[in-house]
């Protein structure tokens, strides 16, 4: 048993080299995404200025920990910071691409720095994930649940960015870890670091918001399960202290700016917060408890958290453009994330949480362990779920995964049948850690073989899921391998500026409606590629791309790839096998 111990713990440390070197990879190879344009901007003001508006549908701990090392680049030069035009305009990107010019070809390197003070999130991540499954289940469940995590192309895709949702994931599978020993053996110095760990999370993304009906919910039962009142004082005490002690957490995050304004002096603009049901115009503002009873309570939270929930509330609203399976629609599907689920996790993974629910069902009832494990990721699940006012991300779902992949490990051990599924089970872990290393370092573009892998994701979904403008070093390096000489023809989706990177091209014009193009080559991001629109800039000028533009090309196949978002089209080719693109 002391060697199995010590082999586990040794199989551990190896996957944290392994997964550090992995999101290494992964940071340096890929481009600045989406959003990463504008958590970089309104981290930077936020330091500068104390201003917290930008990018205020995610808490600030993330971006704000992230540009530490970027600011002495900057010097005494201050990030462009224009004012919103209203309660619910979005600053951080017009932000964000006046910072992306006026780097210039420092940008690339203002984004790796930052992406690698996010690093220490996703390794805490993974030992938090190999330490509950540990104590739950053993040794070798531990060391499956470590390894899931450490080749989790979603955790390696997200993990590599300056994007929340990793170390929200992270925040959160620690604070219920702590909850559950909290439960176990209720200890004033545990609701000190539930308190702590708690404020952190809700720091980090308004996902984490589900830890507190779990932790609420586990306080009443404990103190109801105590035999005498000195008992329930001591629970109730504690409860107290880590109320106070994350409240207090979330307000330093901010600085304590805007504490404890009245509920009645906000200007909201969801209709959920404004009282003005399916009112999502622009501009538009309310407040549904002003002049009600509750309007003179002061909220013990800065004011824009809840100012940045409601945000995030209309843009649930207002349904956005959403696509699945080739159909766009205005808004989005119930089921999406569990679709995304079946399609974008490693079969092996999903063979293991198959074999333990099966085991869950066929043996003994659930342990109360595996009820803090399963609670925040269902709720995770069925939140995410019953807001499909648009459906674009599976990361908005990634706070789940810690729990689904400890969940699973139990499987490596205790499953139903004999030796033979038990080998099944160890055998789907390495499975998935292969299907991970097949399309590294494109770990967000990746889809299992249920639906033939990456190069067929585009047919299933859109956005962050397998395009989110991070393949330009990759189609630069392509560029180099052709001679360069030429430029390209571009249609990118994305906010970086191509030319930044030194990328030769010109924008591609309505190949399919007749205009065609002069260059050779055109290559077009997934996105565009299935009916999306979007901004571009190419050379600091902006172009709009996307529609039906390429539609000619949508199943053609490709010359060559940029990792698996940006497809490169030969025209010269298209014509000699008498193919119409008009």
């Amino acid at each position: 048993m002391v060697s199995r111990s010590i082999t586990a713990r040794m199989s551990v440390v190896c996957a944290v080299v392994v997964h550090v070197l992995l999101l290494v990879w992964g940071i340096m190879s890929h481009s600045p995404v989406v959003d990463e344009v504008g958590h970089l901007s309104a981290g930077i003001i936020h330091w500068q200025t104390g201003d917290y508006r930008p990018y205020r549908v995610n808490p600030p701990l993330v971006r704000a920990i992230a540009v530490i090392p970027v600011l002495p680049l900057l010097g005494d030069t201050p990030v462009p910071h224009s004012p919103p035009i209203w309660d619910g305009d979005r600053t951080e990107f017009r932000d964000g691409l006046s910072l992306l010019q006026r780097a210039g070809d420092r940008y690339l390197l203002m984004i790796r720095l930052a992406r690698l003070m996010c690093l220490p999130f996703s390794v805490l991540g993974l030992v938090m994930t190999w330490r509950w499954s540990s104590e739950l289940y053993g040794a070798l469940p531990g060391a499956a649940a470590a390894w899931l995590w450490c080749f989790s192309p979603t955790v390696l895709g997200h993990g590599a960015l300056i994007t929340p949702d990793v170390p929200a994931a992270a925040l959160l599978v620690t604070t219920m870890f702590i909850l559950w020993r909290w439960w176990k053996s209720p200890r004033f110095d545990l609701s000190v670091q539930l308190g702590l760990v708690l404020g952190l999370a809700l720091s980090m993304k308004y996902t984490s918001l589900v830890a507190l009906p779990v932790a609420g919910t586990a306080a009443v039962i404990a103190a109801a399960r105590c035999p005498d009142w000195s008992g329930r004082q001591r629970i109730g005490s504690q409860f107290l202290v880590w109320c106070l002690l994350s409240v207090v957490v979330v307000n330093a995050v901010y600085g304590f700016r805007g504490s404890l304004v009245r509920l009645g002096d906000y200007r909201f603009v969801s209709a959920a917060f404004t009282g003005g049901a399916g009112q999502t115009s622009v501009y538009v503002t309310g407040n549904r408890f002003r002049d009600r009873a509750l309007s003179s309570i002061p909220v013990p939270l800065p004011k824009e958290y809840l100012a940045g929930i409601d945000l995030q509330q209309r843009d649930f609203e207002s349904h956005l453009r959403s696509y699945l399976r080739g159909e766009w629609r205005q808004g989005g599907w119930w089921y999406y994330y569990l679709y995304c689920f079946l399609v974008k996790v490693p079969v092996g993974t999903l063979v293991l949480l198959l074999l333990a629910v099966l085991g869950s069902a066929t043996g003994r009832r659930l342990r109360t362990g595996e009820l803090f494990v399963l609670a925040p990721a269902l709720l995770v699940i069925a939140i995410a779920s019953a807001k499909y006012g648009f459906s674009h991300h599976f990361r908005y779902v990634l706070p789940a995964l810690p729990f689904l992949l400890i969940f699973s490990s139990k499987a490596v051990v205790t499953v139903p049948g004999r030796r033979v599924l038990r080998m099944v089970s160890r055998s789907a872990v390495v499975l998935s850690i292969c299907a991970s290393l097949a399309v590294a370092p494109h770990w967000l573009s990746f889809f299992n073989i249920l639906v033939g892998g990456p190069s067929y994701g585009r047919y299933h979904l859109l956005n962050s899921n397998v395009d989110w403008g991070q393949d330009l070093l990759f189609l630069r390096e392509w560029i180099e391998s052709t001679g360069g000489r030429e430029p390209i023809a571009l249609a990118y989706f994305g906010l970086c500026d191509p030319a930044l990177l030194g990328i030769n091209a010109v924008p591609a014009e309505d190949f399919c409606g007749g205009r065609g193009v002069e260059p050779r080559y055109i290559a077009v991001s997934a996105n565009l590629l299935h009916g999306g629109t979007s901004a571009m800039w190419l050379g600091g000028r902006e172009y709009r791309v996307g529609g039906e533009e390429f539609v000619c090309l949508r199943d053609q196949e490709p010359a060559a790839r940029a990792g698996y978002s940006i497809l490169i089209f030969d025209r010269t080719r298209l014509e000699n096998d008498g193919r119409s693109t008009h």
